[in-house]
């Protein structure tokens, strides 16, 4: 397909961030590397002067758009001797005679007339002084030949382009490919999965589509070009802005061609994102018996397609972190990966560990602790001496005894989705007496200074109740509103009457014990609960009413 200027031009500024390790970062109001400098300073401080007449150092971040680019070394190189260069791609391609001979100047072309990301002059392999010259040559050498020819051109000595800079903060926003913007592509693309998903088929070596072997494109592009395959980021730049203008072309929808189009943070936040995404069928079971060789606790019951709905990838669990590029394959010959084919006995990672590894975002477990750092979760899950105890084991391992053989445990009844839901005792069905649920509690143990606090002990409970209710993962988990108690009464088994506070925590600290005085347990527990969960009520009065006092007063 001919290439025209006004492809060229969008294909061009799009393909900047593949140039090098992008640094720069973007914002709403994006300011161009000369305005900043300009107005704060090389170092990126502003000069303000307070009320005094007393002058003080400002120090601010820098907000740098997407198209401008960090040329630095490969990392493993280290760092320039001189400050690294800020290339404004979208003022060269403004520049240069955009034609085919323009983009030439500093990228390839393959055999079907795609741009390649990468520098033509540049071997990234090489070491610190050749790359350095390579980069000289291209750049001032272009610099020099446009002087000559009475063309704009760029600067020509060192510091005019090795220029100390402002500050700046995070790099451009990584362009997230989620469920929903998945299936967006399958229904625009009229479900041809050809037109993304190929295969290496190393006998013929070239690329072929294979039914049913779809996979993530990170499965094989990795973080870096190995020969002719791409990397991730080399691949998307290429193919995914060349089909957008493809379907600009030809009057469809497409998508971005810009940088800031896929980098920009206001323009994410633009994508539709569908409230329903159907299921992407790849031959998953519904649900599965997870267990493992030796294991002793009961096999797990695990829902597939119940984690599927939560997920925003499908590598959001189908990922191995000792795989160069980070990604397991998720089909194998055109059947899912399940997850004993990776994390098998005596791999560093067994699947004990891969379920179970708390620090480990992509493990069962890890990934439960995640969702406990939310403030509705946090206010209880905080709390010392909260750690979850062997009856929390039982909410999973809930299934047939790992003992039994494989096929006895392939055919046994997998639970009903809706079981825990009619097991479930909810507060708001229950009766309570002032005995067995007490609506108030009064603590008084500061009463000499404060008059007594009246907790709304029924109304807490109440409101976790429904915190509860409202989460999948916390209802599963909290079956019994009784687990919610032990927030508070953290030494009291589940469905006993707590005993008072006073009973653990005396008038004193008992320091052998690591055991708070009563006054210190209140606070922490009080407090601490409103902060995490960010709620009001945090100050001495805001609980507290002076002695001879009203509250509030």
């Amino acid at each position: 397909m001919p290439l025209d200027r006004g492809r060229l031009v969008h294909l061009a500024s799009c393909l900047a961030l593949a140039l090098a390790c992008v640094t720069f970062p973007h914002g709403a109001a994006a300011q161009d590397e000369e305005e900043a400098v300009a107005e704060f300073g090389a170092d990126g401080v502003q000069e303000t002067e307070d009320v005094s007449g007393e002058v003080e150092a400002l120090v601010v971040e820098a907000t740098i758009d997407p198209s401008i680019i960090e040329l630095g070394f490969p990392a493993e190189l280290g760092a320039l001797q001189r400050p690294a260069v800020a290339f404004k791609h979208a003022v060269h391609t403004e520049a240069l005679d955009l034609d085919r001979e323009g983009c030439a100047k500093c990228h390839g072309f393959d055999d079907q007339g795609k741009l390649d990301p990468r520098l033509a002059e540049i071997d990234y392999t090489s070491g610190r002084d050749a790359l350095t010259h390579q980069y000289h040559d291209l750049c001032m050498g272009c610099h020099t030949e446009r002087s000559k020819q009475d063309l704009s051109a760029g600067p020509l000595t060192c510091g005019e382009c090795h220029e100390r800079r402002p500050e700046t903060g995070s790099a451009p926003e990584p362009m997230p490919f989620d469920s929903s913007l998945h299936y967006r592509h399958i229904a625009g693309m009229e479900e041809k999965c050809e037109e993304c998903h190929h295969v290496y088929n190393e006998r013929t070596e070239q690329l072929k589509y294979v039914t049913g072997a779809e996979d993530a494109c990170g499965t094989c592009h990795g973080d870096r070009d190995d020969g002719n395959n791409l990397s991730l980021r080399n691949a998307a730049h290429v193919h995914c802005v060349a089909c957008h203008l493809d379907r600009q072309d030809e009057g469809l929808d497409g998508g971005p061609v810009s940088c800031v189009g896929c980098h920009g943070l206001d323009s994410q936040r633009d994508i539709e994102t569908l409230a329903e995404v159907p299921r992407l069928e790849r031959g998953q079971k519904d649900q599965v018996w997870i267990n493992a060789l030796h294991a002793k606790a009961e096999m797990v019951p695990f829902d597939h397609e119940a984690h599927e709905a939560r997920a925003d990838f499908c590598t959001t669990c189908h990922t191995c972190t000792e795989r160069e590029g980070g990604l397991a394959p998720i089909v194998s010959r055109g059947k899912p990966v399940s997850c004993k084919e990776c994390h098998a006995e005596g791999t560093r990672t067994t699947i004990e560990r891969a379920f179970h590894l708390p620090s480990a975002d992509y493990s069962c477990i890890g990934c439960h602790e995640r969702e406990t750092e939310e403030s509705d979760c946090a206010g209880c899950h905080s709390m010392p001496g909260h750690a979850s105890d062997e009856s929390a084991c039982a909410m999973c391992h809930s299934g047939p005894s790992a003992q039994l053989a494989w096929f006895a445990a392939a055919s046994a009844p997998f639970p009903a989705r809706n079981k825990l839901d009619t097991l479930l005792v909810h507060l708001r069905e229950k009766q309570f007496t002032k005995g067995d649920f007490p609506e108030t509690v009064t603590i008084d143990s500061l009463a000499e200074d404060y008059e007594p606090v009246e907790m709304p002990h029924r109304s807490i409970v109440v409101r976790l109740d429904s915190i509860v209710r409202n989460s999948k993962l916390a209802e599963h988990f909290h079956g019994q509103t009784e687990t919610l108690c032990s927030s508070c009464h953290h030494h009291s088994p589940v469905g006993s009457r707590p005993t008072p506070c006073g009973a653990c925590h005396g008038a004193e600290a008992e320091a052998t014990k690591d055991m708070p005085a009563l006054e210190e347990a209140y606070h922490r527990q009080c407090i601490g609960c409103h902060q995490q969960m960010g709620l009001g009520m945090q100050g001495c009065t805001d609980c507290h009413a002076k002695a001879g006092q009203e509250l509030g007063l």
